[in-house]
């Protein structure tokens, strides 16, 4: 009994170490410097530390907790975006860390091989999105588990205020109230509601006190547009979003549809296996709830997927169910993971390479006070570049709203406000340089881009362009 349990242990003590190292590896090999929705997350703390405020003169469709996480950052670590990269793979590694407990309190046998699962799936297989871990999702993640956690261990009101947490990072986070609230007794889940509910109001009393309502009437106002512009197409057109459903949903959503129909075929036996099928609905639910469907959407269903494919059982098959739970998720990753990880490394790497040229192109023309604007989404170049967007609202993909709305006149009438007092601007989407933008990029500033930099389009003011060092970059 003692050799069998020492064995147990190595066993579990080898799938927990290979879980957290090849975590840490993965996060180290694909560190680069901040790009699209992470960059516009540490652009903004990084103006929150420097004094602007937020929701008043700098902001975005996102609840506060984002980015003064990064502004927490930025001030431990200034622009050492490694070490940002660092703090990233601690909130990673507390989630690992986190799943084993939940798994181990389930009383899951191969419950570091289930961390290991969870590693690979999120971690170690670096996808596009993966390979920027300052994301919402990734931090609700952490949250919900902790929440989960925090019910295992019979304190139900901060498993409340947990959640609450997360969905202040993730709103359709929220919706794992409801494996929850079924998991608790009368009495736990008063306590359950009563945290969440607390957390709620503190949450929202800071918020007003700190932002006031008019800017978070924008706020939500900005998050209605965004929605509106996702659901009535935004900027995809057919194929597209059928290449993005293909990629992102059906084969990720493969594990989770046949797990529901075992749900379905078998009524779960305990409070758990029902916890482990709603858990997995109300997350793939969450991951549907945009039709932009980008992978990072399903960070949690993939959490949950793989907490119910090691808790899940069936009478006379739980061992077999679990392999073929296991070899099923093993597929799907091996097959976005062929099938994405050629293309996603060589797309990020031009990326990265597009925002350093652009940013130091920037700062070898523009004085260190100038303000730029960039013509699609890449604020990765603010970071590079080290200088500040001349407009308050810099995801530039809500210009497709249009501009025949009272807010969506208010974007567009900032948005060429601020190129005209740019001293620099970087254009990644040309679809988005409207008739005013061009009449105004052609008056005022001369085309100094580099055929390296194709197809972004780089214009510099002209009396700026006119010094060697800038006309030299066009040749």
């Amino acid at each position: 009994m003692g050799t069998r349990s020492n064995t147990r242990a190595l066993q579990n003590f080898a799938w927990l170490t290979a879980a957290l190292a090849g975590s840490i590896v993965a996060g180290i090999a694909t560190y680069h410097i901040p790009i699209l929705d992470s960059a516009e997350f540490e652009y903004i703390g990084r103006a929150i530390v420097h004094g602007t405020r937020l929701y008043s003169d700098v902001w975005d469709n996102k609840l506060p907790s984002v980015y003064l996480i990064n502004a927490l950052m930025q001030v431990a670590f200034g622009s050492a975006y490694a070490w940002h990269r660092a703090a990233e793979i601690c909130v990673a590694l507390g989630t690992l860390l986190l799943f084993a407990a939940v798994l181990h309190l389930e009383g899951v046998k191969k419950w570091a091989v289930g961390t290991f699962v969870l590693a690979a799936a999120l971690f170690i297989v670096m996808v596009r999105s993966a390979s920027e871990l300052n994301l919402t999702e990734f931090y609700a993640t952490f949250l919900i588990v902790l929440a989960i956690y925090f019910g295992l261990r019979n304190v139900p009101e901060w498993s409340g205020v947990a959640l609450l947490c997360a969905a202040t990072f993730w709103l359709p986070s929220i919706l794992v109230v409801l494996p929850l609230a079924v998991r608790y007794k009368s009495k736990e889940r008063i306590q359950f509601f009563a945290g969440l509910a607390a957390a709620a109001l503190v949450y929202t009393g800071i918020a007003i006190w700190a932002f006031g309502v008019s800017n978070l009437a924008k706020l939500l106002q900005l998050i209605m547009l965004y929605e509106h512009r996702t659901f009535s197409g935004g900027d995809l057109t057919i194929p597209a979003l059928l290449l993005r459903v293909y990629a992102n949903v059906l084969l990720s959503g493969i594990g989770v549809l046949a797990f529901l129909l075992i749900g379905v075929l078998r009524r779960p036996t305990n409070t758990r296996e029902t916890f482990a099928v709603l858990l997995v609905a109300v997350s793939a639910a969450g991951g549907f709830a945009n039709l932009n469907l980008f992978p990072h959407y399903f960070v949690t269903m993939t959490m949950a997927l793989t907490y119910a494919i090691f808790v899940f059982e069936l009478p006379g098959f739980a061992l077999g169910v679990r392999v073929l739970f296991s070899s099923l998720f093993a597929l799907v990753v091996a097959l976005k993971t062929f099938g994405a990880l050629g293309e996603a490394y060589e797309e990020t790497r031009m990326q990265v390479a597009h925002v350093w040229a652009v940013a130091n192109a920037i700062r070898a023309c523009t004085p260190a006070y100038a303000q730029i604007q960039i013509v699609g989404f890449e604020p990765g170049v603010y970071l590079a570049a080290d200088r500040s967007s001349g407009r308050g609202y810099d995801f530039v993909t809500l210009l497709s709203v249009p501009s025949n709305t009272e807010a969506g006149a208010a974007l567009h009438a900032a948005f060429n406000r601020s190129i005209a007092a740019a001293a620099a601007v970087v254009v990644t989407k040309p679809q988005y340089v409207e008739k005013e933008v061009r009449v105004t990029l052609d008056a005022m500033f001369a085309n100094i881009t580099a055929p390296a930099l194709e197809p972004w389009r780089l214009y510099l003011k002209r009396d700026l362009a006119g010094n060697d060092a800038c006309g030299s970059l066009a040749d």
